[in-house]
């Protein structure tokens, strides 16, 4: 995606600074969530000292340090990108032009041609960022997948070539973009989120099952039938099966398909996203953590 050459009109002046504020407020939530979740795995984790649980635990912590700072980077770039946007643009015929941008602006990240030629933050950096952080937030989601199903590989090998193939060709789009246009990249990018969503949808399908069986065979052998807790149910099926991604994966095609201003969605919506689906499989790993069974048990059902 690229920047049209028209300037910036206050009302885009006005979009960007509310996206921004939308995404800052996301991503202060994320920050939260993310400092809970290492509480969790280093103390909460920590009195199920086993080799197995010791395992689970460094790929968890991992996994949420680079989701975390993939995140972060796309955060700062988009706050780069959005800022040298305006004064390159909005105030080009004012006291700020492009040739006054500020020199931290112009050599944060990846440098890249934006319009009329001028140099800048590139718009692929943050989208380049977002597919590493997406990958492996995928990777996430299914080896909690994986551990649901009762470590049967034959259930998750499918989302996981789709996932994998699905972000190289992402990965090789968005390398190709910075050195030559590719025709359509607004569809090939939306394309990239599209096959995400439905992927995550069957995983989410597959996870969501896969709880309420096994819930459905405790109750089974529970004596009473009162203590049973439906709402904890309910939220650990909401939570675990990774229906929230597919949510916020819905709500960010949708908005994408609708957005249609001088500014692209690449450089305005899709980072504002990032924080709310990196929460997802923290949320997860916090929700994890709490249980009294670490994983579910390979013969929960049948």
């Amino acid at each position: 995606m690229t920047l049209t050459s028209q300037n910036t009109t206050t009302e885009d002046v006005l979009s960007i600074t509310l996206v921004m504020s939308i995404e800052y407020f996301f991503y202060g939530l994320y920050t939260v969530l993310f400092v809970l979740s290492i509480w969790v795995i280093q103390h909460v984790h920590a009195k199920r000292n086993t080799t197995t649980t010791s395992k689970t635990n460094q790929l968890h912590l991992t996994s949420m340090i680079v989701i975390f700072i993939l995140t972060t980077s796309a955060i700062v770039l988009h706050s780069a990108l959005n800022g040298q946007l305006i004064l390159q643009n909005h105030f080009q015929d004012g006291a700020f032009g492009a040739s006054s941008t500020p020199k931290l602006i112009n050599s944060l990240g990846i440098i890249g041609h934006m319009s009329d030629h001028k140099v800048g933050v590139s718009p692929r950096t943050k989208i380049q960022i977002s597919f590493y952080s997406s990958f492996v937030t995928d990777c996430l989601i299914i080896y909690r997948m994986y551990l649901i199903w009762g470590r049967r590989g034959r259930i998750v090998a499918v989302p996981l070539v789709i996932s994998v193939l699905n972000h190289v060709l992402g990965f090789i789009m968005t390398f190709s973009a910075l050195h030559k246009p590719i025709a359509h990249q607004d569809v090939l990018e939306l394309t990239f989120f599209i096959i995400d969503l439905l992927n995550n949808v069957v995983i989410t399908f597959l996870n969501a099952g896969r709880i309420w069986k096994i819930n459905r065979n405790a109750r089974s052998i529970m004596e009473l039938r009162s203590n049973i807790n439906y709402h904890r149910t309910a939220m650990k099926i909401i939570i675990e099966s990774g229906i929230l991604y597919a949510v916020i994966l819905v709500i960010l095609v949708i908005t994408v398909i609708g957005h249609k201003p001088a500014v692209s969605s690449s450089i305005l919506l899709i980072p504002m996203f990032l924080p709310p689906l990196a929460s997802v499989p923290t949320l997860i790993i916090v929700q994890a953590g709490f249980k009294k069974i670490e994983e579910y048990p390979e013969d929960s059902v049948s």
